[in-house]
């Protein structure tokens, strides 16, 4: 089981618990990693799953708020977007500094890893939702282009 999963679980129960606004953003979160799961049969959801939910229901919100920001620069379907964002970013892993995605990378090539590729997919292995694809490959092909 995810620790994460176990993190939404609990925020979930809590929101119903004190009637929360957040309490339908949790349970259409939990919603769709069921369906994942569903659709998974057999697999057990990890921490990769979980924030790949996280990740695509932010990227809806951040949308959702852009198009309100459009129409009215505040309101309560705005600030309800924003209190949103902001549980969806608390529950999601820190994204690494440059410096220490360049130094993850670095350590990658001291220790044997020879090739952009299996160094990025060590990277997503290891650190999976923890750094921006963009910026880590350009930084992996810096590193390895050395």
């Amino acid at each position: 089981m995810s620790a994460l999963i176990d993190r939404l679980r609990a925020a979930s129960l809590d929101a119903r618990r004190t009637a929360s606004p957040l309490t339908g953003l949790y349970s259409a979160v939990l919603g769709a990693l069921d369906t994942r799961a569903k659709a998974q049969a057999g697999v057990v959801l990890g921490d990769q799953d979980a924030i790949a939910v996280l990740q695509s229901f932010a990227k809806g919100i951040d949308e959702t708020i852009q198009a309100l920001s459009q129409r009215a620069p505040s309101g309560a379907a705005l600030d309800k977007a924003h209190l949103e964002r902001a549980a969806i970013t608390a529950l999601l892993p820190q994204k690494m500094a440059a410096a220490d995605l360049r130094a993850y990378l670095e350590h990658l090539r001291a220790t044997g890893t020879t090739n952009l590729g299996a160094a990025m997919a060590r990277l997503k292995a290891d650190r999976f939702g923890t750094y921006d694809g963009k910026e880590a490959a350009a930084l992996a092909k810096e590193v390895f282009a050395a």
